[in-house]
């Protein structure tokens, strides 16, 4: 009898030995398999995230590249009327990203394309001409505004440069953020994320 139990003692720890390897083993594959998952989204998640930085950087340098553009063209710079228009609406044409393309100068005259510049309006009086002047020779971006042409919210991209009269200029683009959020939401993340276009300060 003694031999008997003994013997079913020792089936007993087998089994509880064999149950427990199981167990550890089958709670180490479920932490493996976790992990892996967790590393395929953080680096699919990674990617887009870098597909989209991507993007945003390409949008806004053909927009700084079209004002500068602007800010160098001999027309432009000579205060030719006939002549800068013909040059924004080149420009803006070429670039189907821009809202809108406009100089606005020292003695408060504003070349638009396209559209018509509203009766008294006077374009030193804006922020995206003041943050230019501040920042006198380099291409500077907004923060979001409604703009005074459209009513919509928008980022402008500028820069102050001189005329070959001396006067102070500023060459700006406009960009409607519905477009760029549009495209930076789209984005699917699995099967419920998402991408979402955010400033600095949150908004």
């Amino acid at each position: 009898m003694k031999k008997i139990a003994l013997k079913q003692k020792f089936i007993v720890i087998f089994i509880l030995i064999s149950l427990i390897s199981s167990i550890l083993t089958a709670s180490l594959f479920l932490y493996r398999s976790k992990k892996l998952v967790e590393d395929k989204i953080n680096s699919f998640t990674k990617q887009i995230s870098l597909e989209k930085v991507s993007y945003i950087d390409s949008f806004i340098y053909s927009m700084k590249t079209s004002v500068e553009s602007v800010s160098k063209n001999p027309n432009v710079l000579k205060k030719d009327p006939n002549g800068i228009m013909e040059v924004i609406k080149s420009i803006k044409d070429a670039n189907v990203d821009i809202l809108s393309l406009y100089i606005g100068t020292s003695d408060k005259q504003t070349f638009l394309y396209p559209g018509k510049v509203p009766e008294g309006y006077d374009p030193t009086s804006r922020g995206w001409y003041k943050n230019a002047v501040a920042s006198f020779g380099s291409v500077v971006i907004t923060n979001p505004y409604e703009d005074a042409f459209t009513g919509k919210f928008i980022i402008t991209v500028s820069k102050a440069f001189r005329l070959s009269n001396g006067q102070v200029a500023v060459a700006a683009a406009d960009v409607d953020l519905e477009k760029l959020c549009d495209y930076i939401t789209k984005t699917q993340v699995g099967q419920t994320g998402y991408a979402a276009l955010i400033l600095e300060d949150g908004t």
